[in-house]
């Protein structure tokens, strides 16, 4: 999705939300990968948490994407205190991140707080454009 309002250029930095509770497989990343490989673009992995310390699952599924995103450049960020929406608006204008990029899935981080109107109102305002994955769960 490429919001009226979003810039239009190759993405140099790319968001990527998760609160690691879910296990993503390789295959569902695929699109990030090519697209962060074809531009030369860094992968910010952001996790918005109110705890201090991952579970041994979230550790577990952090260690999964450090593995899956080898091959191109990426870093691991937490933001704390703030709702996830705010979270991730503040990180990439923060950073002038150039895109944003989930998986959607009916389970997952995103699925409650998607079809909030907040979110809604910040997707269609958003000055990045946001790349929306497919859950192959479903």
């Amino acid at each position: 999705m490429v919001p009226q309002l979003a810039k239009r250029e190759i993405p140099k930095e790319i968001v990527f939300p998760t609160n690691y509770k879910t296990s993503f497989k390789k295959q569902e990343l695929k699109h990030l990968i090519n697209i962060a490989k074809s531009s030369h673009a860094s992968i910010k992995v952001l996790h918005v948490s109110e705890e201090d310390k991952l579970n041994e699952q979230q550790t577990n599924n952090k260690k999964l994407l450090d593995e899956y995103f080898e091959e191109v450049s990426h870093s691991f960020h937490l933001l704390s205190q703030l709702s996830v929406p705010a979270a991730i608006n503040c990180f990439v204008e923060s950073r002038e991140s150039d895109m944003v990029a989930f998986i959607n899935s009916k389970h997952s981080f995103f699925a409650s707080i998607l079809n909030q109107p907040l979110v809604k109102g910040i997707a269609y305002s958003s000055k990045v454009p946001i790349l929306v994955m497919h859950d192959l769960k479903n």
